[in-house]
């Protein structure tokens, strides 16, 4: 899957993509797993079709019906916070100082209450997740 962490400031992702559909040879390789919008960042977490259909839904504001796997997820930076995404396209405000989707979250949020950098806790995530590789990919939201 990923791992993705946002503050009210920044977004950090890993980049690696695995095909689980191939058995019995690496079948990762290395993607963009965010997108800079004018007026958000997105990152998704899930199948990487589920999130192209998810930031083209958002870039146009309105409700279409949408079907996203089980198991997709986003984080969403615009100035006014971080929203936290599932696959009914529900929109969550984060009321924390940071968060963290993806199988590798757990790690990368232990690491942040450790104490540690946003790009620390997703470098801890693919030490420790499978499915969470390097390189990490950072995307700061522009000061109005």
């Amino acid at each position: 899957m990923t791992t993705i962490v946002a503050n009210r400031e920044r977004m950090v992702a890993d980049s690696k993509i695995t095909m689980e559909r191939i058995v019995g040879n690496d079948t990762s390789y290395t993607a963009s797993k965010i997108w800079i919008l004018k007026n958000a960042i997105i990152g998704t977490a899930g199948c990487s079709g589920d999130g192209e259909k998810f930031v083209a839904w958002f870039k146009k504001k309105r409700r279409p019906t949408l079907t996203l796997e089980k198991g997709f997820e986003a984080l969403v930076l615009t100035p006014e916070g971080v929203y936290h995404v599932d696959e009914d396209c529900s929109m969550a405000q984060i009321q924390g100082d940071w968060y963290a989707i993806g199988s590798g979250s757990a790690a990368a949020l232990g690491a942040l209450h450790a104490g540690v950098t946003l790009e620390e806790a997703v470098e801890i995530a693919c030490k420790v997740d499978t499915y969470t590789g390097l390189p990490i990919q950072v995307a700061k939201l522009p000061r109005a």
